[in-house]
């Protein structure tokens, strides 16, 4: 999307002040945060049920986003995702693996008794959803800013019982405020490189899922620590991530 000259300026103002101290901080879903840091894609919302130490999922597969999945950037999101949760689930059904699945059970993992099969045939009872929330670009001659918004929800296939969500909203801004000719000659060639930049999608959603994946436990060792995590979920009706200590790890995490 481009926009006139004249809001150039007031929104360069606000976007540079945005962009100058964002640091990644997660939080609860009904949790108050501070809105600038909300509004500049540094807050990562997410909720662990019980369940999830209860019953550890061993084996996932990836659902398509039903909304976009003919889209190019939903695709992309789909591998992302495999790629992430494989370093914190034993097994996990990609979109091309997936894709060869439903086509020989002939079922449509849309449907809650497909799913329910697809389950039975492969001995994999959970999937995840990646939903593609926004996905916006704004160029203003001497300012490009980019961003997307990701949901993921990790349910049982059985009862459709959400076991892990989190969502959040990645942003990137390149350009400057044009003061002098050759100043605004630099902040356009930064601008225009972002925003025609192919390979700066692709990186938003990596950084975006890793943020997100930081706050699903590795569940491949679920049997060593087993005990201590079934003893944490009888404490409780949900259990969560110690936020404060997630803070402090990581405090230095900025765009």
């Amino acid at each position: 999307m481009k926009i006139g000259t004249s809001k150039t300026i007031g929104i360069l103002i606000l976007c540079l002040n945005l962009a100058g101290c964002v640091q990644t901080t997660y939080h609860g879903f009904e949790e108050q945060v501070d809105n600038d840091n909300a509004i500049a894609g540094g807050k990562v919302s997410f909720e662990l049920s019980r369940e999830f130490y209860r019953d550890p999922p061993a084996c996932v597969t990836v659902l398509p986003d039903p909304e976009q999945s003919t889209a190019m950037t939903a695709r992309s999101v789909e591998v992302a995702v495999a790629r992430h949760l494989s370093s914190r689930v034993d097994r996990v059904i990609g979109p091309s693996e997936r894709n060869t699945l439903v086509r020989r059970h002939v079922v449509d993992l849309n449907i809650p008794g497909d799913r329910r099969t697809f389950s039975a045939l492969e001995r994999c009872r959970y999937y995840i959803r990646p939903t593609i929330t926004s996905n916006d670009e704004t160029y203003a001659l001497v300012w490009a800013h980019r961003s997307i918004g990701i949901e993921m929800k990790l349910f049982r296939g059985a009862d459709e019982e959400v076991l892990w969500r989190v969502q959040h909203t990645l942003t990137r801004g390149d350009g400057g405020l044009p003061m002098l000719p050759l100043s605004a000659g630099m902040a356009a060639l930064r601008a225009g490189m972002l925003y025609n930049d192919g390979e700066q999608l692709p990186s938003m959603i990596d950084d975006a899922l890793r943020r997100m994946f930081v706050t699903l436990p590795d569940i491949r060792d679920f049997s060593s620590h087993a005990s201590t995590w079934v003893r944490s979920a009888s404490k409780q009706e949900t259990v969560r991530t110690d936020v404060a200590e997630m803070r402090n790890q990581t405090n230095d995490m900025k765009m």
